[in-house]
């Protein structure tokens, strides 16, 4: 079998704890989602103020909310996206921000 100079530089070390770390990550990998325990989704309108999303997330210590058109998930705004977009940096503010 011919092996590409890559594929040398490459070549897995299937010994010990090498082989078990890849052995959990390949487990890991190929679990369901339900595996991780995960939170109910929090969804917005599309007209809800960046400004309004940027403190629910905050209040709920979450990094993104699904952006809900026409009843259903059109996209995602993440913390970061929402906080650069708004121009403001991601911290909690000592006050209302309204």
């Amino acid at each position: 079998m011919n092996v590409s100079e890559f594929d040398e530089a490459y070549e897995d070390d299937t010994s010990g704890r090498d082989r078990e770390e890849q052995m959990l990550g390949e487990a890991i990998l190929g679990a369901p989602i339900r595996a991780l325990d995960p939170q109910p989704a929090v969804c917005v309108p599309e007209s809800t103020p960046i400004r309004e999303a940027i403190q629910l997330m905050l209040g709920r210590q979450i990094g993104a909310v699904l952006v809900e058109r026409d009843g259903r998930a059109a996209w995602s705004a993440s913390s970061p996206s929402a906080t650069s977009c708004a121009g403001w940096p991601l911290r909690r503010s000592t006050r209302d921000v309204r």
